[in-house]
């Protein structure tokens, strides 16, 4: 089953929120317009946001 169109995923780790993305996907992938968070960052405690264009999974660019 992968996710296809919009709407939000959690990913918990031992009851933790690590990452959150809400958007547009396609088959499975982020894709399109979203907003992917970090509640804790990967090499810090500073909350990280993406905020912008997805393809197939990454990052592209931040949206004016």
């Amino acid at each position: 089953m992968h996710p296809h169109g919009h709407g939000r995923i959690t990913f918990k780790h031992k009851g933790e929120v690590i990452e959150v993305y809400e958007g547009e996907f396609e088959v499975g992938f982020y894709h399109g317009t979203g907003k992917l968070t970090f509640p804790k960052g990967k090499l810090t405690d500073d909350i990280e946001i993406y905020e912008g264009s997805f393809e197939m999974g990454k990052f592209i660019r931040k949206n004016n």
